[in-house]
């Protein structure tokens, strides 16, 4: 009840959402966890184990890397 899930998140399996709960944009939720009441799941997180009640989940952000994308090998 009361939650806002945002388009294209992944629920896994049997997860259980709480009320009043977001859950971002393409934010990935494993099998067979708990989503807490009033858990706020930013973009893009991946959430692999049960949430604290008014816990805050945010991805980690892109990292620069000390290459350029020329010198890069794609396998």
């Amino acid at each position: 009840d009361h939650c806002f899930i945002s388009p294209n998140v992944v629920v896994s399996g049997g997860v259980h959402i709480h009320p009043y709960c977001f859950i971002g944009a393409n934010a990935t939720l494993r099998n067979s966890i708990t989503i807490a009441p009033e858990t706020l799941v930013g973009a893009g997180a991946v959430i692999m184990e049960d949430t604290v009640e008014k816990g805050v989940y945010v991805p980690p952000r892109s990292l620069l890397l000390d290459l350029k994308s020329d010198e890069m090998e794609i396998a």
